[in-house]
């Protein structure tokens, strides 16, 4: 509650002004448009929110970010791996540049044979890299005051147009109970149910 805090966006910023305050909050935007003034100063800390954000190494963000000069750098994310393992690289690249090597080699070494072989190897080398400079913590140890899951599950019997007809082998049909899970914190009621796809398991 001590810290002085610049807002450093909109039309109106002061880049001189910087330097009077201990915090500068800013957007990836606003980072992007002003990197080359940005890159001037030395900053002790500089902190990714959503650092999933420049996950893409090749747009514009995650290059202004790897231009910040800091004593020190972190991220924080909810997502560090949305789509590929390759999401790691510009985050790591950001933490502790040339730890995963140039991105063609990560893309080599562990992307291709981690995604298209399943390779569990690589994955075991890649996580005993990272896992010194990651620290992990789950939602009940962040959100103590959420509720855990409760899973329900329900049978659904399909309409006469989905039923399955006589096997012409004289076998009995499919059963025709349909299975719908939801999940909701535990304590609170089911919402209505405004809508409800069905799929017959028969012909």
């Amino acid at each position: 509650p001590l810290l002085s805090i610049l807002d450093y966006t909109g039309p109106q910023r002061d880049l001189n002004a910087i330097g009077r305050f201990d915090l500068v909050l800013t957007t990836y935007g606003t980072l992007r448009r002003d990197i080359a003034r940005l890159r001037e100063i030395e900053f002790d800390y500089a902190v990714l929110d959503d650092a999933q954000a420049v996950k893409n190494s090749g747009s514009e963000g995650a290059k202004a970010v790897r231009l910040i000069r800091a004593s020190h750098h972190l991220t924080l994310s909810g997502t560090p791996v949305e789509n590929s393992v390759n999401d790691l690289w510009t985050q790591m690249s950001f933490i502790n540049p040339g730890l995963l090597g140039a991105q063609q080699f990560f893309l080599n070494e562990f992307v291709t044979p981690i995604e298209k072989k399943k390779d569990e190897d690589k994955a075991r080398k890649l996580q005993a890299l990272i896992k010194t400079f990651v620290l992990r913590r789950t939602k009940e140890q962040v959100a103590t005051e959420l509720p855990p899951r409760l899973h329900q599950t329900e049978q659904q019997a399909p309409d006469d147009a989905q039923a399955p007809g006589p096997d012409p082998r004289g076998r009995d049909p499919a059963p025709t109970g349909r299975t719908h899970i939801a999940a909701r914190p535990a304590g609170r009621p089911m919402p209505p149910r405004q809508s409800r796809v069905r799929r017959a398991t028969g012909r």
